[in-house]
C-alpha cells in the first residue's frame, strides 16, 4: 500500500497594527565655543637691541603670526 501524502494549507489572519507616521525634526543645537587667545612662545631679543633673530625663532614667529591671522583684534 502506498501512502498518499496531503498538502494541508493554512490561512491564518494575522493583526497588523498600523503604527503612526510621525514627523521626527532633527534639530542641531550649535553653541559657539569662544576660542581663548592661545599662549604665545617667549621670543628673546638680543641684549641691549631690538633685532630679533629670525632663523633661530622661525617656529615661533611663524606660530605668533598664525595666532594673530586668527585673531586680528587682539586679545579680549
Amino acid at each position: 500500500m502506498k501512502e498518499e501524502t496531503r498538502l494541508v494549507v493554512k490561512e491564518e489572519q494575522k493583526t497588523v497594527a498600523k503604527q503612526e507616521e510621525k514627523t521626527v525634526e532633527n534639530v542641531v543645537k550649535v553653541e559657539a565655543a569662544e576660542k581663548a587667545f592661545p599662549a604665545l612662545p617667549t621670543i628673546h631679543f638680543k641684549r641691549n637691541s631690538a633685532v630679533i633673530d629670525m632663523i633661530r625663532y622661525a617656529n615661533e614667529l611663524s606660530r605668533i603670526v598664525e595666532a594673530l591671522k586668527e585673531f586680528p583684534g587682539g586679545e579680549g
